[in-house]
């Protein structure tokens, strides 16, 4: 299978998005560089401004011409209802998605993406189960 991930949203939406793509990639499927290419083309949508959610509802109308099959996450997945020639999943963790889309996931790429970038994004509103010495995350 071939997919493509759209992740006009925020950063914790991208390190999903890379999540994902880690545990595809690892099941065979194939990353594209257009979602015309793609069997399976995902956005990961953002509604939390009003520019955001107009890059994801423009991201979604060309989505929707392709002949993929669309699948619309993030927070746009939990707010928009699905529609003519997609559909939606209101859980943004890639393992729900993976789930989604038919796979078996036994193990879970870690909860931080560098995403090609020279920081590393630690989603700590999802928790970590982690115990460093030097972090208060886990005892919150």
């Amino acid at each position: 299978m071939r997919f493509k991930i759209l992740s006009p949203g925020c950063k914790a939406n991208r390190s999903d998005a890379r999540r994902l793509a880690v545990l595809l990639n690892a099941a065979g499927w194939q990353e594209v560089s257009g979602a015309d290419k793609a069997d399976t083309a995902i956005l990961f949508g953002c509604v939390v401004t009003g520019t955001a959610e107009t890059k994801s509802r423009r991201a979604l109308a060309a989505l929707i011409r392709t002949s993929a099959r669309t699948v619309v996450v993030g927070c746009t997945g939990r707010w928009w209802d699905e529609g003519e020639g997609w559909e939606t999943c209101s859980g943004r963790e890639a393992e729900q998605l993976a789930g989604l889309l038919g796979l078996q996931v036994e193990t879970s790429p870690p909860a931080f993406s560098t995403e090609e970038r020279s920081r590393v994004v630690v989603k700590v509103q999802e928790g970590c189960p982690a115990a460093c010495s030097y972090c208060i995350v886990p005892i919150v």
